[in-house]
């Protein structure tokens, strides 16, 4: 429900979902600082900057570097709010080029009752099939 609210540029469903995340029992394995980031991420997607500053800001307050080893776009977003910005760390793909890695899944095999190949497709920000993984 928080990618559909994102992508329709609706933030308070958005939020209201996210917040609904955080009642889940698995919502504190990661430290506050993850959950802050990721709503600040989700908030600048679907245009809501205000609140996306705020849950940033939270998360840098708890831990610096975290928010620079993320994404570009969150990354350059906050740095213009810093009143001292940071040197940006270089993001690059490039290590993505000759991204390949087997993959063996046995349950399936059984479960199908027949030996075959699994493909992996990488899908861009618009859902479009693409050859050039990311960090995404």
């Amino acid at each position: 429900m928080v990618n559909e609210y994102k992508w329709a540029g609706d933030a308070p469903n958005m939020l209201r979902w996210l917040g609904e995340m955080d009642k889940h029992a698995r919502s504190n394995e990661n430290p506050p600082y993850v959950s802050d980031y990721y709503k600040g991420e989700c908030c600048l997607e679907c245009g809501a900057e205000q609140e996306a500053l705020e849950f940033l800001r939270k998360s840098y307050e708890a831990n610096e570097e975290y928010l620079f080893t993320r994404s570009l776009k969150v990354a350059e977003f906050f740095n213009a709010h810093l009143a001292e910005p940071k040197i940006l760390p270089k993001f690059e793909d490039e290590e993505y080029e000759n991204f390949s890695f087997p993959l063996r899944l046995e349950y399936f095999g059984k479960a199908l009752e027949q030996e075959g190949e699994f493909c992996c497709t990488f899908l861009d920000e618009d859902g479009e099939e693409t050859n050039k993984p990311n960090r995404a």
